[in-house]
């Protein structure tokens, strides 16, 4: 789900220029990157095996999944 700053955002972008549907999509997946990494630094706090955790490597393996989406769908990492 979009934060409120990212839908203030896209909204400035829409009164400032015309933005197409793949773009809005570009914003919402960088900012799902976003919310991943932050996800991932709480995980490993409160994980008892921190980092070591399986769960953990699964937040990681799901962040590398989506960073490997953004690179090749995107051409922006």
């Amino acid at each position: 789900m979009i934060n409120e700053e990212g839908k203030r955002r896209i909204e400035e972008l829409k009164k400032e220029w015309v933005i197409t549907k793949e773009e809005k999509t570009i914003v919402r997946e960088q900012q799902l990157l976003a919310n991943l990494y932050e996800c991932q630094q709480e995980m490993e706090h409160l994980l008892d095996d921190g980092s070591r955790d399986p769960h953990y490597r699964l937040m990681d393996r799901l962040i590398g999944r989506l960073e490997k989406y953004l690179q090749n769908n995107q051409d922006i990492m």
